[in-house]
C-alpha cells in the first residue's frame, strides 16, 4: 500500500480514538447528552 493512504489511515484510526476518548470523558462529567454525542459521531 502506498504510505500516503498508511499514515492517512493511522490518522483516521488517531482521530476517532481521540473522539470517542472525548465523547467517554463529556459523558462521564454528564456535559453531554446521548443524542448531541450519536449526533456529533454521525457527523
Amino acid at each position: 500500500m502506498h504510505p500516503f493512504y498508511t499514515r492517512a489511515a493511522t490518522m483516521i484510526g488517531e482521530i476517532a480514538a481521540a473522539v470517542s476518548f472525548i465523547s467517554k470523558f463529556l459523558r462521564t462529567k454528564g456535559l453531554t447528552s446521548e443524542r448531541q454525542l450519536q449526533t456529533f459521531s454521525q457527523s
